[in-house]
C-alpha cells in the first residue's frame, strides 16, 4: 500500500485556488452530506484537497479495523 505522500504526488495542486474557509467547509459539507451544491470553481479547485482528507480518514480507518 502506499504511503499518503506518495499518493500526494499524483494529485495535482498546482491550480487550486484561495478561498475563504466557510466555502471549504460548505464544500466538504456537500461532498459528506449533499447539503449544498458549491460552485463549480470550487468544486474543482477543493476536490484535491478533500481527496487527501479522505485518504487520511481512509488511512485511519484501516489502522483501527485491522487492530
Amino acid at each position: 500500500m502506499l504511503r499518503i505522500d506518495q499518493l500526494l504526488d499524483r494529485i495535482d495542486t498546482s491550480q487550486m485556488y484561495m478561498f475563504d474557509r466557510g466555502d471549504f467547509l460548505l464544500y466538504c459539507d456537500h461532498m459528506m452530506f449533499g447539503a449544498y451544491l458549491p460552485d463549480i470553481k470550487i468544486q474543482k479547485y477543493y476536490r484535491p484537497l478533500y481527496k487527501y482528507i479522505e485518504m487520511l480518514y481512509e488511512e485511519q480507518f484501516q489502522r483501527y479495523s485491522s487492530s
